[in-house]
């Protein structure tokens, strides 16, 4: 779908909204209701303009094509419009970017959905205890909440999110409740290792879905280390599970096939077994069919993945390679905070902070839907190449800013393109950053 169209759909998503706006506002038949300097448009346009400024500068950049007959708003008044703004009407309009050119990308029949959390770091606020970390050895305290996430991979944009205060984080809980919500129909699921849980392989079962979990190598506390397998380095073999809650001498003997019975204790959660066993009734078992797979991904160096996948169609050799697309959901983190403008918030209020937390996802989906034009490949060219994406972010703000026509917008975007270049590897360097101050950022 060409960008005008995209452009289109998202404005008149914000007039539908605007025209039901009284289920989105704090006060319904108060907040809205008188003609000002900002209207409901006017606000939900400018936060999903938002990069990296000052409140004032965005204000200015987005405002200034009206200030000459009505004068700039101030930034007091800005912020009290906003606050009338239910977070639920960013939520919506996140939602309805999740699909916006209307066609689904498959890979053997199946959507690639890639779990993942990262943390966000919001403006400093004693008050939030959830979100608040006071610091340590002469650290700065700091804030955070934790994004939940479940990403398209081969669309490239967020299908679900969930939003956790840190102290709070439930990252497998979460990924459960997205499964159980979503509408998507065939789905892989692929996830890290903080995601190895029965209960998670339990509800992408029950969903009628498809996993790909990397787990604990051998030699770790997982769910591979309590299984018998093959002596060798990589294998690939399929478990039927049986877990129940009772422990008694008949299950105790069951348990000895570890390849066949678990037993769960009653803090480990499986949500399709009871919560407890009764001593008198017979052992309630919920079977959990999967295979353990383990492969080499460099010299000296294996993994181990956990797959409800079939043998034929997704040997070991094609479950390595879905398993490192899981990496676009990591860089699409990268571009959310670095070129969207997650790390900047333009309020210590919460609320405010989390209608720009889903104001920039959405614009991540619509910058990824805008990037997806097809390009002509030479066959002489030596790399295929993709449109860059920090480039595609600045276009398509300039684009809902008003500054350049959608054409115009096309055409820029499809020539913002960058080789692709496979098999690369960088040292990933982890290191802590503090919130940028609202006076000290640069439009």
């Amino acid at each position: 779908m060409k960008p005008e169209k995209i452009y289109e759909r998202i404005k008149d998503c914000v007039r539908r909204i605007e025209a039901r706006r009284e289920d989105y506002v704090s006060r319904p038949g108060k907040d809205f209701t008188r003609t000002r300097k900002i209207s409901f448009y006017d606000c939900m346009m400018s936060v999903i303009c938002m990069h990296g400024g000052t409140l004032f500068s965005e204000i200015l950049e987005y405002f200034s094509r009206d200030a000459g007959s009505t004068g700039l708003p101030t930034v007091s008044a800005y912020l009290q419009q906003r606050a009338k703004i239910k977070q639920s009407t960013f939520e919506e309009l996140f939602a309805s970017t999740t699909n916006l050119n209307g066609q689904e990308r498959y890979h053997h029949g199946y959507r690639l959905l890639a779990a993942d959390g990262s943390d966000v770091q919001v403006p400093t606020n004693p008050e939030d205890e959830g979100t608040y970390f006071p610091g340590t050895n002469g650290q700065r305290p700091y804030n955070l909440i934790h994004l939940n996430a479940l990403y398209d991979i081969l669309s490239n944009t967020y299908q679900d999110v969930i939003v956790q205060d840190r102290y709070h984080c439930a990252e497998q809980a979460a990924l459960n409740r997205m499964v159980d919500d979503s509408s998507i129909g065939r789905a892989i699921v692929i996830a890290d290792r903080g995601y190895e849980s029965y209960n998670v392989m339990a509800h992408i079962q029950e969903k009628g879905w498809r996993y790909l979990i990397r787990v604990k190598d051998i030699g770790g506390n997982g769910i591979v280390s309590r299984l018998d397998l093959p002596d060798a380095e990589e294998f690939d073999i399929r478990i039927d599970l049986q877990v129940t809650r009772k422990n008694s001498k008949e299950t105790g003997e069951l348990f000895k096939d570890r390849n066949s019975y678990r037993y769960a204790p009653p803090n480990s959660r499986l949500d399709y077994l009871p919560a407890r066993s009764v001593y008198k009734e017979d052992a309630v078992f919920y079977r959990i069919p999967f295979r353990a797979v383990r492969f080499r991904i460099r010299e000296g160096q294996h993994e181990t993945v956990v797959t409800n996948l079939p043998e034929d169609g997704f040997p070991a050799a094609e479950l390595k390679e879905l398993y490192a697309m899981r990496w676009g959901i990591e860089t699409s983190f990268r571009t959310l905070k670095y070129n969207v403008g997650m790390l900047c918030f333009h309020s210590v209020k919460k609320g405010l902070v989390l209608q720009e937390l889903f104001a920039r996802l959405a614009f991540f989906n619509i910058t990824a839907c805008m990037s997806s034009v097809p390009l002509q490949q030479q066959s002489e060219r030596k790399y295929a190449y993709k449109v860059n994406v920090s480039n595609a972010v600045l276009i398509c703000r300039k684009l809902f800013l008003e500054r350049i026509p959608p054409r115009t917008a096309y055409g820029l975007i499809v020539k913002s393109v960058v080789p692709i270049r496979n098999n690369r590897s960088f040292e990933r360097k982890a290191h802590s950053r503090i919130a940028i101050n609202f006076i000290c950022r640069i439009s």
